[in-house]
């Protein structure tokens, strides 16, 4: 883990000496639902915190961006020194909220649906997001290769119309 913190604290210096002002961080594999709190602690936060310790001194804002279920681990999460917090679409939006109240939240449009949806979908997620507590509407987990504009427009349409 020290290796790899370190190999990402020099990618993330590399990213903003090319002029990055945000770096996202994508955690796809330690879940809370997979590692519970106290191996999400230890393992996840405290080496995601390191990493973003490091970029801090740049004075670049960072979004932290985890897969999986969080209810097991919303008091862990809320420990992570990031500026945003992006979540997978599993995760209740609302639930996201009444559990991490003073956080800047991001997410979580179904991918899926922006791949294989139709715009009224997209509209109705884009919808509850913002109704639930999304800061930042964007997709869950990014988006797929094969994903229709019509739906990616679907979603700054709606933001427009709010």
């Amino acid at each position: 883990m020290e290796f790899i913190t370190e190999q990402l604290i020099n990618f993330g210096h590399a990213q903003i000496e090319a002029g990055a002002d945000v770096i996202a961080i994508s955690d796809p594999s330690g879940t809370g639902e997979i590692l519970g709190p106290k191996f999400f602690k230890e393992f996840a936060v405290t080496y995601i915190n390191r990493l973003l310790d490091a970029l801090q001194k740049e004075k670049v804002r960072t979004i932290v961006h985890i897969c999986g279920q969080m209810s097991p681990v919303y008091q862990e999460v809320n420990e992570l020194l990031s500026d945003v917090l992006s979540f997978d679409s599993i995760v209740p939006m609302k639930e996201a909220r009444e559990h991490l109240k003073d956080r800047v939240l991001m997410g979580n449009v179904s991918t899926y649906t922006l791949e294989f949806g139709d715009p009224r979908r997209v509209k109705l997620l884009t919808e509850n997001c913002i109704k639930n507590g999304s800061d930042i509407v964007s997709p869950a987990c990014g988006l797929g290769m094969k994903s229709p504009l019509v739906n990616v427009q679907a979603i700054l349409k709606c933001l427009k119309e709010v």
